[in-house]
């Protein structure tokens, strides 16, 4: 199949029509909800876990529930460059939004930066996987100290580990997203998951207060569209009409409500493929990472001592303007789609009371950042087009 019609698309989740269809005449009869949440703890090692409609859901009720453990503090931090939307979480359950820097050799929390933002007002911080390459938690966490709660955001990092454990299973809480562009994807969703149990107590009561998200033919055939549409073939003949439904704002409000028990349901059928979808994803990320990770005229994350990335995507930091729109247009003529995510710093998006020279670091990823697919639909010759475009426009 030629560029025209093939297109890779950034992100893929292989998600069969019949498997579909067997979630669909599954939904009802068992719980379906509750048997997810028991096979997701199972498989990442954690006390208990909570679905609920969205990864930004699953932060707000957590927040909901440190509060009443700490009605004294006020204050969340998560880094300047991240997904913006985390802010609303915050914004919702009324507590003060800070920021701080990542670290150019990382792209994740900068621990030192950090702990200039820290006050006795400080609630909790947020240290994000970003991308799927596990940050330094363990300098993170002994920063934050145990006055603090800390939240994990593995979002983009189901199946990413550090020192043996998985991510999302090392702090008291974390949040997972089951949205499109992630590794593990029901089209919509999110979990909680929590060593802390007094913790997962509480923040389920406050879950079983939302109102529900019933399952219908709506969401039945949004899971279609999205299964077909993430198909190189698909993708790229579809183009012009997919990309329309691509998210490209940041959002300034959320609905909180319950998970469906048809996405359940396909939850579950996805979760005992996804270690096989994840080792694929390393592979592909990692064989160019080793093959671009000596190039000048860019920057890839480290891989810190323990960690196991799961490549959500392979995160491509150009230090040439030029030349990165240059590779973004000639990987699109060769069949393969790229990203630009999180254009500005949060700082940036947000009055946050912080100059605009702040936070340098994360300007820097911002402006130069583009992600390159990694995902189980790619085959060989793709990874090699992308090397060879990435190594040449400098």
């Amino acid at each position: 199949m030629t560029p025209i019609f093939r297109k890779i698309p950034t992100t893929a989740v292989p998600i069969a029509v019949p498997q579909i269809l067997r979630a669909w005449f599954n939904r009802d009869g068992e719980d379906n909800i509750a048997l997810f949440e028991k096979e997701i703890a199972e498989w990442l090692g954690v006390k208990d876990t909570l679905l609920v409609n969205k990864g930004t859901t699953a932060q707000y009720l957590i927040l909901l529930a440190m509060k009443q453990f700490k009605p004294d503090r006020n204050e969340v931090i998560y880094p300047a460059y991240t997904v913006p939307t985390l802010k609303l979480a915050f914004d919702k359950a009324g507590l003060i939004t800070k920021t701080c820097d990542v670290s150019k050799e990382t792209f994740n929390m900068d621990p030192e930066s950090l702990a200039e933002q820290i006050t006795p007002k400080t609630l909790a911080i947020i240290p994000v996987h970003m991308f799927g390459f596990p940050c330094a938690l363990d300098k993170i966490i002994e920063v934050t100290g145990k006055e603090i709660f800390v939240i994990e955001d593995a979002c983009q990092a189901p199946g990413a580990k550090l020192n043996g454990k998985m991510a999302g299973s090392i702090a008291g809480s974390a949040i997972f997203s089951l949205c499109k562009g992630k590794n593990f994807s029901t089209y919509s969703g999110g979990f909680a998951a929590f060593q802390d149990i007094d913790l997962a107590v509480l923040t389920r009561r406050e879950r079983d207060r939302l109102p529900k998200n019933p399952a219908g033919i709506k969401t039945a055939a949004l899971l279609l569209a999205y299964a077909l549409a993430m198909r190189p073939g698909v993708y790229g003949t579809f183009y012009s009409f997919i990309k329309g439904y691509k998210s490209t704002e940041v959002h300034k409000s959320f609905d909180a409500l319950k998970f469906n028990d048809l996405q359940a349901a396909l939850g579950r059928i996805l979760l005992k493929q996804l270690d096989i979808y994840n080792s694929q994803r390393k592979a592909n990320g990692m064989f160019m990472y080793q093959e671009l990770k000596n190039c000048t005229h860019i920057l890839l994350p480290e891989i810190i001592p323990g960690a196991e990335p799961v490549f959500n995507h392979l995160p491509v930091v150009f230090l040439n303007e030029s030349g990165r729109i240059r590779v973004q247009r000639k990987l699109w003529e060769k069949g393969i789609d790229s990203a630009r995510m999180y254009l500005y710093p949060n700082h940036h998006i947000y009055e946050l009371g912080y100059r605009k020279e702040a936070f340098p670091n994360s300007k820097i990823i911002a402006d130069g950042m583009v992600t390159i697919p990694t995902h189980p639909f790619m085959v060989q010759r793709d990874f090699e087009t992308i090397i060879k475009i990435v190594k040449k426009q400098r």
